[in-house]
């Protein structure tokens, strides 16, 4: 808010309907391997210099996406998604992003 790139409803807006749904489902970490290290590393490559003082992205993405370590499409990440575990990982992350809509949302 304080550099004018977002207003407070503008980030409470993207909390609740958008990352807070994730986090909640996810944590940070697994909305981060659903979302693709690789993808996270590069936006972070940009955006930290704008949002922060630290001026280059994270040293740990870019080793993990270096090592080939970008999340679900590849069977790891922050998480192991190798075999059955990337299906079943999805499956219970869609199920909770429903149960957490129906009741913030829907049942009211």
């Amino acid at each position: 808010m304080q550099s004018g790139a977002a207003t407070a409803e503008d980030v409470d807006n993207v909390m609740k309907y958008g990352l807070g749904l994730r986090y909640a489902a996810l944590g940070p970490f697994g909305t981060a391997d659903f979302g693709g290290l690789d993808t996270f590393e590069h936006i972070s490559s940009y955006l930290f210099a704008d949002l922060c003082d630290q001026k280059e992205g994270s040293q740990v993405l870019q080793d993990m996406v270096a090592n080939g370590r970008l999340g679900v499409k590849s069977g790891a990440g922050f998480y192991d998604y190798s075999g059955d575990k990337a299906e079943t990982a999805t499956k219970q992350r869609d199920e909770m992003f429903i149960k957490l809509a129906k009741v913030l949302y829907f049942d009211k």
